[in-house]
């Protein structure tokens, strides 16, 4: 259609001729009709002028509702229904060139014939409400129209507009349930708004998910991918693989500025964690991970750098990595500790650390709650050294499953042994196969074979090649040292958390295991008396003073405070445990201290020196003399304050508080921060101190699955960037990787 019609005559009065039938297409002429006589039907544009008959449906509806609303129907370009023709002639006639009123609506379209003679329609945006009905149709002569969900027939005349056929749509049973039809007819711009295709959004979506699931760059250039991309949107655009990776670049670094604003504006200290890792492409890497509590009393994991280490693991080279990453970031004067393993080379770096630290005045008390030990790393120096002592008494079992799950069919013979002694319904999980490494998986070795016992000896009798089955004293004697490692285990997985603070179990947890050690020390069982006491000597040697930092943690917990300390100490060392707790004590109190001086500091305002005040002014003394005064009078204020400070620790630990009650230890400093703001500062601090260096373990598991063998020619720069912003967007949620594996994270 060339034009639409700029003149529109009066509508014919209608006839009560039948009508001919209701088409018309192109391809066939129209004739102009004549007084009483029927129009023939056509089916073609008109290239002349004609004149047309009305085409508003009118009929007896099945609403009897009128509304003014004129029903609105679709016209098509090159159709349109005839519903009704004139009996007479026009009042009115037209010339070509001349736009001329056909004298018929649907709804609100009308037909004309334009300038070059062509039938044209003129349209009106058409009712939401035909979004689910089908096109009118004559039944009967009466127009109809049915509904796409439930199928049935409802009247559409113009004199009954739409309001029906609305009232239906919100009432139809099988109308979707998750569309708003109120609204769409409320809002009808914004339900008809045309979506469009926004390549920029799309290349950081796939940037994202790159990220988040370890996918390649070439992800990107997958064929079957961008296919599915082309048919799911025409306008799509393919990337390349470098174009992926510069837009993976762009979301570091614009996550890595949002985090450095939210450190910035950070009030309290940091707490760090620090590992080193070799990759299968023989490079080291450093990771470094930060813990705090907000503002909100959330604990915060934040992995800061996964860089790159040029020479030697040693502890000059490591503390010069990290005081360059903790520069980068700007925090170097907020570090409140840091946690690492045991190996030679952090000691020395710690050392070189609080040095450096010390000449700015970084750390609270010269530095001397800054390092703090993996709690996990030393109770699993703990617990190796007491299963040398015992690989001979449990060598039996272990052959024992790794006999039968060396081959599928004596893993059904066994599966038949277990049916036969009616153990089929054990939960737990089938065998497990130990590592060397991991203790940990001995004690699950152990937990699983002594449910299947039985299904064991029954093998011995089945299975004449099977001749490991243990005696009943190896039973008995496996059933023990299981018993004796379940704690161990229990607290190695409560310590490990990284979502949750960890610094209030420590002194708990040890105390446990030492308790537990002091029993098994002495068991009539040989083997076990001396597995003990070899543990017990390891124990001594890392903890025979429990880490003064991590026992804050305890204290500031309202479980256990210092009464609690003390009750646990008096069990343990009956002899001189009034001196340990008095150690603890002093300690917390000159930490508080270091506390208070900072208050006092932020608040005591800057003294004018003399020589800055005008000497010519005649109250110029006056007024240094009144200054002088005021601020001396400020300072003994501030020191009646720092008095109460620390009254306000004593206040906490005089406080009777029901124990263990189920109360999260951030939740009631956040409640009672306003009651002890300074002590409650500190315990933001202390409470932030990971125990572990679990979070620079789950670091290197996702730097494995990104550096392998068939992916080791990535930039140092660009592992660290997928590394750390998929710890940034993604936290410790569970994410399934490209290869089917959850990871925390």
């Amino acid at each position: 259609m060339n034009k639409k019609c700029k003149t529109l005559l009066p509508p014919i009065p209608k006839s009560n001729t039948q009508p001919p039938p209701p088409f018309f297409s192109s391809g066939q002429s129209v004739g102009t009709p004549t007084t009483g006589a029927t129009a023939p039907p056509f089916r073609q544009r008109a290239t002349a002028p004609a004149v047309v008959s009305q085409l508003t449906p009118r009929s007896v509806g099945m609403d009897t509702e009128s509304n003014d609303v004129d029903m609105e129907k679709e016209i098509e370009d090159d159709e349109v229904q005839i519903l009704e023709t004139p009996t007479s002639t026009p009042t009115s006639k037209s010339t070509p060139g001349t736009s001329v009123d056909c004298g018929s609506t649907i709804g609100t379209t009308r037909l004309g014939v334009n300038e070059n003679g062509d039938m044209e329609v003129s349209k009106k945006p058409k009712s939401d409400v035909w979004l689910h009905f089908d096109k009118p149709c004559m039944i009967d002569n009466v127009p109809k129209c049915k509904c796409k969900h439930c199928h049935g027939w409802y009247s559409c005349k113009a004199s009954n507009g739409t309001t029906h056929l609305k009232r239906h749509i919100k009432s139809c049973f099988k109308t979707p349930k998750f569309q708003d039809v109120g609204s769409m007819f409320d809002n009808r711009a914004a339900f008809l708004t045309k979506w469009k295709f926004d390549a920029k959004v799309y290349r950081d979506k796939l940037a994202r998910a790159i990220i988040k699931h370890d996918l390649p760059f070439t992800y990107a250039e997958y064929d079957g991918v961008n296919e599915l991309n082309a048919c799911l949107n025409p306008e799509f655009k393919a990337v390349s693989r470098n174009t992926a990776r510069n837009d993976c670049m762009k979301v570091f670094e614009m996550e890595k500025d949002k985090l450095k604003k939210l450190l910035a504006a950070h009030s309290g200290r940091i707490c760090l964690t620090s590992d080193v890792w070799t990759a299968v492409t023989t490079v080291g890497y450093m990771s470094v991970t930060a813990l705090f509590v907000d503002e909100n009393w959330m604990l915060n994991s934040k992995l800061l750098s996964f860089v790159e280490l040029d020479t030697a693991h040693s502890g000059l080279e490591l503390s010069g990595k990290l005081l360059e990453v903790l520069k980068d970031w700007g925090i170097e004067s907020k570090i409140f500790s840091l946690t690492l393993d045991n190996a030679t080379s952090n000691d020395s770096m710690v050392r070189f650390l609080k040095d450096r630290l010390n000449l700015q005045n970084s750390l609270l008390c010269g530095g001397e709650f800054f390092h703090v030990r993996c709690a996990a790393h030393i109770l699993n120096l703990i617990v190796q050294e007491g299963l040398k002592t015992v690989e001979d008494a449990l060598k039996r079992i272990r052959n024992s499953v790794k006999y039968v799950k060396a081959t599928d069919g004596r893993l059904r013979e066994f599966q038949k042994c277990i049916e036969e002694v009616h153990l089929t319904d054990i939960g737990g999980g089938f065998l497990k196969l130990d590592v060397s490494t991991r203790w940990n998986s001995t004690y699950l070795m152990l937990d699983s074979a002594i449910k299947y016992r039985k299904a064991f000896t029954s093998l011995s009798y089945n299975d004449t090649n099977y001749k490991y089955c243990p005696t009943n004293e190896e039973w008995e004697r496996g059933q023990r040292i299981c018993e004796f490692l379940e704690p161990f285990y229990t607290i190695t997985r409560e310590i490990s958390g990284s979502s949750y603070p960890t610094s209030n179990l420590y002194f708990m947890q040890v105390a446990q295991i030492e308790m537990k050690l002091n029993e098994f020390a002495g068991s009539t069982d040989e083997v076990i008396k001396d597995m003990a006491l070899r543990m017990k000597k390891k124990f001594d040697k890392y903890w025979e003073d429990y880490c003064a930092t991590l026992v804050f943690g305890s204290i500031l917990d309202p479980n256990s405070k210092l009464k609690f300390l003390t009750f646990c100490y008096k069990i343990l060392y009956p002899q001189d445990y009034e001196g340990k707790v008095k150690k603890i004590r002093d300690l917390l109190y000159k930490l508080f201290g270091e506390y208070d001086k900072i208050e006092i500091a932020s608040r005591c305002p800057t003294i004018t020196p003399r020589e800055t005040l005008p000497q010519s002014q005649p109250h110029a003394s006056t007024s240094r003399s009144s200054l002088s005064f005021l601020d001396l009078y400020n300072q003994e204020l501030n020191e009646e304050e720092s008095t109460n400070g620390e009254n306000e620790l004593d206040l906490y630990l005089e406080e009777r508080f029901k124990p263990f009650a189920k109360l999260s230890v951030l939740e009631y400093w956040k409640v009672n921060a306003n009651r002890f703001p300074r002590l409650a500062r500190m315990a933001r601090d202390i409470l932030s101190i990971p125990i572990t260096t679990v979070a620079s373990e789950s670091t290197f598991s996702i730097g494995g699955r990104i550096l392998q063998k068939y992916r080791n020619c990535m930039l140092p720069d660009t592992v660290q960037a997928l590394i750390c912003t998929r710890n940034w967007l993604h936290g410790f949620k569970e994410v399934k990787t490209s290869g089917n594996n959850y990871v925390f994270f």
